[in-house]
């Protein structure tokens, strides 16, 4: 699609072997995407990982170590139109062309508000959000969003993330209870406190959950039978040369935020890639 493109937000050497992954995963299954990865110094960018992005694109103002607190300079660095921003640690696993059909008609701004768990099923209760109607905070999700560019809504969202991701730490005290504070930067309250403040929920939630959502595989963490620190230390993990992941025995055919970098192993990312210049030769 015309003027559409994905953002990439990696600090370290690791996020930028995500968006590798990432950016793989998602020209397989959909080879005209275009795909800027967003990188404090453009001199430390391995050039081992340049050839699935058409863009590298170094942050025009200044950078915090947390790689999401950056993300409030999303539109003013993008070359797109319109925007889906990912966060690194995703694969995507499916055709994204309905997608992007339904934001372009309905939104210049746009957060999931369910995500499902790896059985693709609707995570209702997520304890992440417990405590947001206690603090009068609607809830969204962000490890994918989408905006456009020229849209004064999407300006205000974020000319308002930029002091409100810089003094996070001081906000989030004013704004929530002692007890609900957490101990660092946490994207998805910190975009909800936006979006209530902006009183733009009805414009920002998908008309139908479905429309616009991922796997969330720490959402899916809190369904285990027992407390455990990453998701990958219970559950099986089979990649195929295929380009397919099945997690236990569910096929994943969606976007993949998986959050835990040891699950990108070796294997994984060298058949995104292989499976990426497949389809591509």
């Amino acid at each position: 699609m015309d003027n559409c493109g994905y953002l990439v937000f990696a600090n370290t050497s690791t996020e930028r072997r995500q968006a590798t992954a990432l950016a793989y995963s998602l020209l397989a299954r959909n080879p005209d995407s275009l795909i800027s990865v967003c990188v404090p110094d453009l001199n430390v960018f391995e050039s081992e990982y340049e050839e699935p992005f058409d863009n590298i694109i170094e942050y025009p103002y200044d950078t915090h170590d947390i790689t999401r607190l950056n993300e409030w300079q999303a539109i003013y660095m993008t070359p797109y139109q319109h925007n889906i921003v990912m966060s690194a640690g995703t694969l995507v696993l499916c055709d994204m062309d309905n997608t992007w059909e339904y934001l372009l008609d309905n939104h210049d701004l746009c957060f999931p508000t369910t995500v499902k768990n790896f059985k693709n099923h609707d995570i209702l209760e997520d304890p992440r959000f417990a405590n947001y109607k206690l603090n009068s905070l609607h809830s969204v999700y962000s490890n994918m969003y989408y905006f456009r560019k020229d849209a004064q809504q999407a300006l205000d969202y974020f000319k308002l993330s930029d002091p409100y991701y810089r003094n996070y730490a001081e906000l989030y005290e004013e704004i929530l209870a002692k007890h609900h504070v957490p101990d660092t930067f946490d994207p998805n309250m910190s975009a909800s406190i936006s979006v209530t403040h902006m009183n733009i929920l009805e414009d920002v939630r998908p008309l139908y959950t479905g429309l616009f959502t991922y796997t969330d595989m720490i959402g899916s963490r809190f369904y285990f039978s027992r407390d455990i620190p990453n998701w990958t230390d219970y559950l099986n993990v089979w990649p195929s040369t295929d380009g397919k992941i099945k997690i236990q025995n569910y096929a994943i055919n969606s976007v993949l935020s998986y959050h835990e970098a040891d699950f990108l192993t070796n294997d994984i990312f060298h058949e995104q890639q292989t499976y990426y210049r497949q389809q591509t030769q």
